[in-house]
């Protein structure tokens, strides 16, 4: 009954044309037009400037149990040279108290920080909604969670921040993150051993961040405008 379809992919119109629907037409995905206008129009936090200072930081979005146990081995063994923001998927209090106990560094929640805990503070757990988007801005490097549960969360909202990603090993039914993995802009972990090395190397190797980085942009950048496409198509 469908007059038109507008699919992501050429995956996906070899799909329908093998079952006799020729009504369709590739004009991508629109989440890249989504998180470009949000990158456009990010909020922007007093708070977190005064945290991050002139330090190089990491943003781990949408964690979960088994990427914040291994964030933690991992921050307990880093020097003070580099922050930490941890945005759980589940701000419950009790899970964020759990999250609090895990640290042995100078650890502050959002919600009880001001300019002067923030800006002495090593880690910082956010324990509210609708900042993650935009808290990507602040960062060097991202860590995406997700990876070691059901599958990972959006790579999107931090790639089009210039920024290199991480994030566990169950990406494979998200185009997007294999595309990044294979342009160099992102790197999937198996476990602490493999989160350390390329954690380390994106933060020691400033050259090797930024290249990583450049390629993350380039990607979204490229694939923008899916839903000009669409609206073009469908008034044709």
């Amino acid at each position: 009954m469908f007059t038109h379809l507008y699919v992501q992919n050429i995956e996906s119109k070899d799909l329908l044309e093998r079952i006799g629907i020729k009504n369709c037409t590739i004009t991508g995905d629109t989440r890249f037009d989504r998180v470009y206008e949000i990158s456009q129009n990010r909020k922007n936090f007093e708070l977190i400037e005064a945290f991050k200072g002139e330090q190089p930081m990491m943003v781990a979005g949408s964690t979960w149990k088994p990427d914040e146990e291994i964030l933690f081995r991992y921050i307990s063994k880093s020097d003070k040279t580099v922050k930490f923001i941890i945005v759980p998927h589940e701000i419950d209090p009790g899970n964020i108290e759990r999250i609090v106990r895990l640290s042995d560094k100078a650890t502050v929640k959002y919600s009880e920080a001001d300019q002067a805990t923030a800006n002495n503070a090593d880690v910082m757990i956010i324990d509210n909604i609708g900042m993650l988007s935009s808290l990507y801005a602040y960062a060097n490097v991202a860590y995406i969670g997700g990876g070691f549960g059901k599958g990972i969360h959006n790579t999107l909202e931090a790639a089009v921040y210039g920024i290199p990603v991480i994030f566990g090993p169950k990406y494979e039914k998200f185009d997007e993150a294999k595309e990044l993995i294979k342009r160099g802009a992102a790197f999937s972990i198996r476990g602490e051993e493999d989160f350390s090395s390329i954690a380390r190397k994106l933060f020691i190797d400033n050259e090797f961040r930024k290249t990583t980085g450049e390629q993350a942009l380039i990607y979204v950048k490229e694939n923008v405008g899916a839903t000009e496409k669409t609206l073009v198509n469908y008034e044709l």
